[in-house]
């Protein structure tokens, strides 16, 4: 698996932290962030659930909630092949 991105978030959406591991996928953090509020919205309020993984494409969002943060890695969806 490739680890894209990981990010920290407070639970009202503010991104305190993020960094890029590889120059792979483009975003912007203005925009991203957002997203994931809104996820975790739609998450809480529709399903009553916590979201832990969100696949879209060939991308995964893997989500772990602790106390006020949210955490969140960006990686490849499936691991890496590896070569003989």
């Amino acid at each position: 698996m490739n680890i894209h991105s990981f990010f920290i978030l407070k639970k009202n959406g503010a991104c305190i932290y993020s960094r890029n591991f590889t120059n792979e996928i483009n975003y912007n953090i203005n925009l991203i962030t957002p997203f994931f509020s809104a996820i975790f919205s739609f998450s809480d309020k529709v399903i009553s659930r916590d979201l832990e993984v969100l696949e879209m494409g060939s991308l995964r969002f893997i989500f772990e909630i602790k106390d006020d943060f949210i955490f969140v890695l960006l990686s490849n969806s499936s691991p890496r092949p590896t070569h003989m």
